[in-house]
């Protein structure tokens, strides 16, 4: 009977329901003590990822059992799997301890029949010598992963790694060779850029095909397949673990003290540790982010849809409004540096009123194809002075351009011998932080909703001297583009003009004329 039985548990999800027994401590409602698993949502779903994924990022509430399930995994792996190698790697040496600890209490809860030779047996260490398996809980320190070679390398935790980019540098030959990799972790607001958020952000693809299960959970994401980077984005909300409900949710944030909350109010604090959406969950703090996000929501709430111009695209070349004569328009371009990464973009900005009245937004597009496209929108606009950013792609789209006899460029030099917008060192804090001031004060309007999104990625990077940028793993080539369009919209008007004049606060999208 055990030989049979045996049998069956070296499947996972098998061994999970049957034989897995946690710890629980008792409360005030619950006397606690020795438990089977809950199969709550997040579990099953984390359950069958293991098994079918070799690259896993998930980001989650708080006291979902996400570390107990990959301890779980990691224990069953060493019993069942020959010279199976598990790296754990947390914040540090007593949080790695503890995630080692939850392997070796499961182990202890076993039946006898199990169980095998375990050697050595430390805070840090568990091995099957029979089996040549073994567990290691390694804290994050400069050098942790260094010529280690693992099946299994889980970072739980990982939005708080000391070390995070280093270790993960240090892996990447597990990987390469491989080896499967699991980053746990839940947001931390104060740190919108890091190597957690950046691989989750790099495998997400909003676009792509849910699991069934997610139509039980409102908002949790579990893809049906990997993203760009090769990983399986996950996403739990607070509600995967059964209990927690609108109720549950106010009684915790209506519970915090300022010893939970520290800088965050608790409308902050509850989305960092108990987020209800994926767009609660990355939101950055007002703290870090560089434009004004009360001013975002309310921009957000005006962006209007394009109007149709006959003889342009609706779907590439969109106009909000249609060339006035009278108006003078400046545009700029952000382009690409690789089809399906970055953005190409192409605004047209009205000179006095700072509102984007047309843009072409694509990440699909090589240069050639980028430059017609714009040359089309402008066209619409009687040509306006159009100023190309020279990054590496951008001269070649300016050449492209240049090959279809756009009229119009605008010069960085007085001699306009050289075509185009360079940002750099010199310019480049004056340029976003100037944009970032028009924004917030309602100087700017932008219609195109997708592209305002980008704005929200905007942050103040502490460790480059508050330099603005979007955070890891997201764009910030709309907003550069508005930020070109906007730095040369007073030379192009005082040039159309003879008139200095200063902007005026502006409308917001769709407002009437």
């Amino acid at each position: 009977e055990a030989t049979l039985e045996g049998v069956k548990c070296t499947q996972f999800r098998y061994w999970l329901r049957h034989y897995a027994r946690i710890d629980a401590p008792p409360t005030l409602t619950d006397k606690g003590g020795v438990i089977p698993f809950e199969l709550s949502p997040n579990i099953q779903v984390s359950a069958e990822a293991f098994l079918k994924y070799r690259l896993i990022v998930i980001m989650k509430s708080r006291q979902i059992a996400e570390s107990l399930i990959v301890a779980a995994y990691a224990l069953h792996s060493a019993l069942f799997k020959d010279r199976f190698q598990a790296m754990m790697i947390s914040k540090g040496e007593l949080e790695a301890m503890e995630l080692l600890s939850k392997a070796r209490r499961m182990y202890n809860h076993l039946p006898d029949w199990q169980k095998i030779k375990i050697q050595p047996d430390s805070k840090t260490e568990l091995g099957f010598p029979d089996k040549g398996a073994t567990i290691r809980a390694l804290p994050s320190t400069e050098e942790a992963g260094v010529s280690f070679t693992a099946s299994l390398i889980v970072l739980d935790e990982h939005e708080i790694h000391p070390f995070a980019e280093r270790n993960y540098t240090y892996i990447k030959p597990t990987i390469e060779a491989g080896g499967q990799l699991i980053s746990l972790f839940t947001v931390d607001k104060t740190k919108p850029d890091t190597t957690a958020k950046s691989l989750w952000l790099g495998g997400y693809d909003p676009k792509a095909p849910l699991h069934p299960i997610c139509e039980k959970v409102p908002n949790m994401v579990y893809p049906l397949g990997p993203g760009k980077n090769g990983f399986v984005s996950i996403f739990f909300p607070y509600h995967v673990r059964p209990g927690r409900d609108e109720k549950w949710y106010e009684e915790v944030k209506g519970n915090l003290t300022g010893e939970h909350l520290g800088a965050l109010t608790p409308e902050l604090y509850m989305e960092q540790n108990y987020p209800r959406s994926l767009t609660e969950a990355l939101r950055p703090t007002q703290t870090v982010a560089a434009i004004d996000l009360m001013v975002l929501d309310e921009m957000k709430k005006r962006c209007g849809a394009p109007v149709k111009v006959e003889g342009l695209d609706p779907l590439i070349e969109r106009v909000w409004r249609p060339y006035q004569v009278g108006k003078v328009y400046v545009a700029a371009s952000d382009t690409s540096h690789g089809v399906g990464k970055d953005y190409n973009v192409t605004v047209v900005m009205d000179a006095r009123s700072g509102e984007i009245v047309g843009d072409v937004f694509n990440n699909t597009m090589k240069p050639d194809e980028f430059a017609e496209h714009s040359v089309r929108l402008l066209s619409h606009f009687r040509n306006p002075r159009w100023y190309i950013e020279d990054n590496d792609w951008g001269l070649a789209t300016i050449d492209s351009a240049k090959k279809l006899n756009y009229p119009n460029f605008g010069y960085q030099d007085a001699e306009h011998k050289k075509i185009g917008f360079h940002t750099g060192n010199s310019n480049r804090a004056v340029l976003w932080n100037t944009m970032v001031m028009a924004f917030n004060t309602y100087a700017l309007t932008i219609n195109n909703y997708q592209g305002l999104l980008q704005f929200g990625f905007l942050i103040r990077n502490q460790d480059r001297n508050g330099q603005i940028e979007a955070m890891k793993g997201k764009n910030d080539d709309y907003p550069c583009a508005v930020a070109i369009a906007h730095s040369k919209a007073q030379e192009v008007l005082k040039q159309a003009t003879g008139d200095m004049a200063p902007i005026r606060t502006l409308h917001f999208s769709g407002a009437r004329r």
